[in-house]
C-alpha cells in the first residue's frame, strides 16, 4: 500500500467521511451482518414457531387471512438472513486482508 509523503501506513488506514455513516460509528459489515443475520434468524424462528406451528398470534390478527401477512415476515426473515450473511462474510474478507496488509 502506497501512503502520501508524510504521512504513517496507519494513518492512511483511518476511515474517511467515504467509508460510510455505520463504519465511522464502528459498525463494519463484520458486526453489522451478524445483527442483521441474528435479526433475521430471530424472525424465522419465532414465525415458525409462534405463527404458523403454535398459532399464538399473526402479524395481524384484524384480516380475514393472515397467512399472506404471515409469509411475508417469514420471507423478510429470510432476507435478513442471508443479507447478513453475505455482509458479514465480506467483512471477514476485508479484516483478512487488513491483516494481511498489517503484516507486509
Amino acid at each position: 500500500m502506497t501512503t502520501a509523503p508524510g504521512t504513517t501506513p496507519s494513518a492512511a488506514r483511518k476511515p474517511t467521511r467515504s467509508s460510510g455513516l455505520l463504519y465511522g460509528l464502528g459498525f463494519s459489515g463484520f458486526v453489522f451482518g451478524l445483527v442483521l443475520a441474528g435479526w433475521g434468524l430471530y424472525d424465522l424462528v419465532e414465525g415458525l414457531i409462534d405463527h404458523q406451528i403454535l398459532g399464538a398470534h399473526h402479524v395481524r390478527d384484524d384480516l380475514g387471512s393472515p397467512l399472506g401477512r404471515d409469509l411475508g415476515f417469514l420471507a423478510l426473515g429470510a432476507v435478513l438472513l442471508v443479507g447478513g450473511r453475505f455482509l458479514h462474510r465480506r467483512g471477514v474478507r476485508r479484516l483478512a486482508s487488513t491483516a494481511r496488509l498489517r503484516r507486509t
